[in-house]
C-alpha cells in the first residue's frame, strides 16, 4: 500500500508541474503580445558574437531602420533561461500598388534597384534601442535587373543589403529574431531582391515582399503577401522575364 501511495504521489506532482510550466508559458505570452518568447528550434542560423553596444556607424544607421516595441533583449535575458527568440508581425513592406493590375510592376517600379544576387556571408547586430535585431548580408551581384540612378551597380559587385531578423550573442547567450512576414536568407543561396537605397550607408534595404529566391526550377517568395503566391506559380526564366520587361519599360506616370 506504501509502495502504491508513493507512485500515485509521484505521479500527482509531475502532473502539477506540467500544468505550472504551461500556464508560466501562456502567462509570458499573453504578458509580452509584441514579443512571442519562443523556444528556440534545432538548425537555426548560426548567431553572430557581438559586444552589446558597440556599433559601427554604418551599423547605427541600418539599425534605426528596424524600430520595435519589446523590451531590450537584456531584459529579456534577466526573465528566461536559455536562448530567446523575439517574433515581430509585419514591418516595413515594399510598395507593390498594382500598375494598373500587376503587382510585379508595381514592385519594379517602386524599388530603386532590382539585382539577382548570391548571399556570401552576412553579420547579425541589436538595433540602438536594444530590443530587436537586423542583419547585414553581402550579395555577389549577378544581374542587374533595374539599375539605380543614384548609385549605379555592376555584375559581380558586392553590395551590402540589410533587412530585419537575425541571430546575436553576447553576455553568453543566444538571441534571436524574426519577422512573421521575411524567411531567413542563408548564405550560398541565388535571390531575386527589389530593393530601397539606403544613401548615408550607400546600402539596401531588402523587403519580405520583395525577395525571392530562385533556383532552377522553383521560386519561392520569402513574405507571406497574398500577391506573392501568383509569383511563387512561375519558374525563375518566366519570373526573371517579366521582371526585365517592366525594367525596361518607362513606369506609369500615375503610380
Amino acid at each position: 500500500m506504501s509502495r502504491y501511495r508513493s507512485g500515485l504521489l509521484i505521479s500527482i506532482v509531475f502532473v502539477c508541474f506540467v500544468l505550472c510550466t504551461f500556464i508560466v508559458t501562456r502567462v509570458s505570452s499573453l504578458q509580452n503580445p509584441d514579443n512571442k518568447l519562443l523556444a528556440v528550434r534545432e538548425n537555426q542560423e548560426e548567431a553572430t558574437h557581438i559586444r552589446e553596444g558597440v556599433l559601427s556607424a554604418k551599423q547605427r544607421a541600418h539599425g534605426k531602420l528596424f524600430k520595435h516595441n519589446g523590451p531590450k533583449l537584456r531584459d529579456l535575458a534577466k526573465q528566461m533561461a536559455g536562448p530567446i527568440e523575439v517574433v515581430s508581425d509585419v514591418g516595413l513592406v515594399l510598395d507593390n500598388t498594382p500598375i494598373p493590375g500587376n503587382p510585379l510592376e508595381g514592385a519594379t517600379c517602386n524599388a530603386d534597384a532590382v539585382v539577382v544576387g548570391v548571399t556570401r556571408g552576412k553579420a547579425s547586430q541589436v538595433n540602438e534601442e536594444g530590443n530587436f535585431i537586423f542583419t547585414d548580408l553581402d550579395v555577389t551581384v549577378e544581374e542587374v535587373v533595374k539599375n539605380n540612378p543614384l548609385s549605379g551597380i555592376e555584375p559581380n559587385q558586392l553590395v551590402s543589403v540589410t533587412r530585419p531578423g537575425g541571430a546575436v550573442e553576447f553576455g553568453g547567450r543566444v538571441f534571436r529574431a524574426r519577422r512573421e512576414d521575411f524567411k531567413p536568407t542563408p548564405v550560398g543561396r541565388r535571390y531575386l531582391f527589389f530593393l530601397k537605397y539606403v544613401p548615408e550607408t550607400q546600402s539596401y534595404l531588402a523587403y519580405g515582399n520583395g525577395t525571392f529566391e530562385l533556383n532552377d526550377k522553383k521560386v519561392a517568395g520569402l513574405g507571406d503577401a497574398p500577391e506573392l503566391r501568383a509569383f511563387e506559380s512561375k519558374d525563375p526564366a518566366t519570373l526573371l522575364g517579366e521582371v526585365r520587361t517592366f525594367a525596361a519599360a518607362a513606369c506609369p506616370t500615375n503610380k
